[in-house]
């Protein structure tokens, strides 16, 4: 990865980085049973928010593709807001409540065997937004994600920023789940408030 994208020009980032244990803590202790009967493709994040706002209760969707059923996520954040409140894991959310200019936190999950193909995000170019993972509880081997024309092997406490609207994809052929933490946040107006 370029410089660009190197975690030291996020400070606000890099203190999330830091809190990684606090996270995963909690997050490897989440009912993974609990999936909604939400339907993610073809959706904007506003959609999904106001679908499971809607439900009424937190808990995992199903993401898109083929293979939706071995990718699941776990909404926290929307636009610096938390509408369903703590979402069962408190400590998590505190930290991320520091934060101001994310435009989606959540949790991302995939099963083995899950392979996303190359993809775009290019409504992400246009609003300034970068994309930034967090290994909760990552197995040591294959998983990775390829982006800036470059594999980044997916790591238990490793964080890592990227650009979502370049063609990139991601895969986990391990014999156990990956979990990571997903923030969408804009470039220009991340910040950590105490």
């Amino acid at each position: 990865m370029s410089s660009e994208f190197a975690l030291t020009k996020f400070p606000a980032l890099e203190r999330l980085s830091s809190a990684w244990i606090a996270i995963q803590d909690e997050c490897v202790r989440l009912d993974r049973k609990n999936i909604l009967p939400i339907a993610r493709d073809g959706k904007t994040h506003a959609q999904v928010v106001d679908e499971v706002v809607a439900f009424g209760t937190p808990g995992w969707v199903e993401s898109w593709g083929p293979l939706r059923h071995l990718w699941l996520n776990y909404g926290l954040m929307f636009e610096d807001d938390f509408p369903l409140g703590d979402v069962g894991l408190p400590q998590t959310v505190g930290l991320l409540r520091h934060l101001r200019g994310v435009h989606v936190a959540a949790l991302s999950l995939f099963l083995p065997g899950v392979h996303l193909p190359v993809h775009v995000h290019p409504e992400l170019a246009a609003a300034g937004i970068y994309i930034y993972h967090l290994g909760i509880d990552v197995p040591p081997d294959y998983s990775y994600l390829f982006a800036q024309g470059a594999f980044v092997r997916e790591e238990t406490g490793k964080g890592f920023i990227f650009d979502g609207s370049k063609p990139h994809f991601a895969f986990n052929f391990a014999d156990r789940e990956r979990l990571i933490l997903y923030v969408e946040f804009y470039k220009d107006r991340l910040q950590w408030v105490d």
